[in-house]
């Protein structure tokens, strides 16, 4: 089901003339992968930092993901730094890096493959 609603939400949101306009858009891919979110592209090239706090752990804080991704908007291409749950102004709304799976789990580390991440657009994530 949550696939289903992802893809109607790009479908209509790609039709939609401006950037300006997305109420919101939500993908999830892999390190390469691209996330369309109506006319903002999102690709995730490497992770830079995981500092979550491992699901069988006590932890005062819980941590953040730091990856480096590539934004296109149009013929607007940038390079930017995501951090979980920080969104960042690109093309008239906001760039969230929503969600990462899968959680930490001590011991067991991951590696860039194991990686999904969710992104979402728009004027108020």
């Amino acid at each position: 089901m949550k696939t289903a609603l992802t893809v109607l939400t790009t479908v209509f949101l790609a039709s939609a003339g401006h950037a300006e306009d997305y109420e919101l858009a939500q993908s999830t891919v892999r390190i390469g992968q691209t996330a369309r979110l109506g006319r903002v592209h999102v690709t995730p090239i490497k992770v830079i930092s995981d500092s979550r706090c491992p699901m069988n752990a006590r932890c005062i804080w819980a941590g953040e993901v730091r990856i480096k991704a590539r934004l296109r908007f149009g013929g607007q291409v940038v390079m930017r730094e995501l951090v979980s749950a920080k969104p960042i102004q690109f093309a008239g709304g906001n760039v969230t890096l929503a969600d990462v799976m899968p959680p930490r789990h001590t011991g067991h580390g991951l590696v860039p493959k194991d990686y999904r991440f969710t992104f979402t657009f728009g004027n108020g994530t």
